[in-house]
């Protein structure tokens, strides 16, 4: 795999203490955002241009999206390298077994 970054490993290097920084620092951004809205808002800052909110909500929509799929996404793969792990531990509990069986017919 030339330069080919597997994120499944990328994902696996990742501490739980980086993931909940980074949707921290995530969640911030968009709180700053939100606040920022509002206070221009309070100064009459905002367009009034029904037709500008109405683009200002859709891009909210569209991040709120964007990150629900993202946090979607990283369940998945938290989820896929637990049953990887499972699995490889699975696999190796019946090598285990099917060694002993042979032992114990080799006796």
């Amino acid at each position: 795999m030339s330069g080919h970054i597997d994120e499944t490993s990328v994902w696996s290097q990742k501490t739980d203490n980086e993931r909940k920084q980074e949707e921290d620092e995530a969640l911030k951004k968009e709180e700053d955002r939100i606040i920022n809205r509002i206070h221009r808002k309070e100064k009459g800052q905002l367009a009034v241009d029904p037709e500008a909110e109405k683009k200002e909500r859709e891009v909210d929509e569209q991040k709120a999206r964007e990150e629900a799929a993202r946090i979607k996404l990283e369940a998945r793969m938290k989820k896929a390298e637990e049953d990887k792990k499972a699995k490889a531990a699975k696999e190796a509990a019946e090598t285990e077994a099917r060694l002993a069986r042979i032992r114990e017919q080799k006796q």
